[in-house]
């Protein structure tokens, strides 16, 4: 099992709750040409309020079930979604991949780098 949350002095990862979708949508709205590119996800953005909602349902679901471990990436305040990333158990038995996105405008700043760094030792060493 992974973290739900995750604080340090820079920011705050933890497990979406439906909530946290009017800050989402505005995160991912606001990077679509940034994501685009790189996430088959993006190019069927922007989507609604209401299909944000249903997707951290899902993604919180999938969470408290053990299938799959989306978290976002927030300013240390929790006031702001600054990207997103999980720990996906799709390359074999025993293995997570990690996957992420950060906000356009976050991007070169050190939020992924600080993120990963956090997220790892908090999963290599739980508690």
């Amino acid at each position: 099992m992974t973290a739900y949350r995750i604080e340090t002095d820079r920011l705050l990862v933890r497990c979406y709750s439906p909530e946290d979708a009017p800050k989402l949508k505005e995160a991912i709205d606001a990077s679509l040409d940034h994501l685009r590119p790189w996430l088959p996800w993006a190019k069927n953005e922007p989507d609604t309020l209401d299909t944000k909602v249903e997707l951290l349902r899902r993604f919180r679901g999938n969470f408290d079930l053990g299938n799959d471990f989306i978290h976002g990436i927030f300013s240390a305040d929790d006031s702001v979604v600054l990207g997103g990333a999980g720990l996906h158990p799709r390359v074999g038995p025993n293995a997570l991949e990690i996957g992420y996105w950060i906000r356009g405008a976050c991007k070169r700043q050190g939020a992924r780098t600080h993120e990963h760094r956090s997220f790892l030792l908090k999963r290599v060493r739980p508690g």
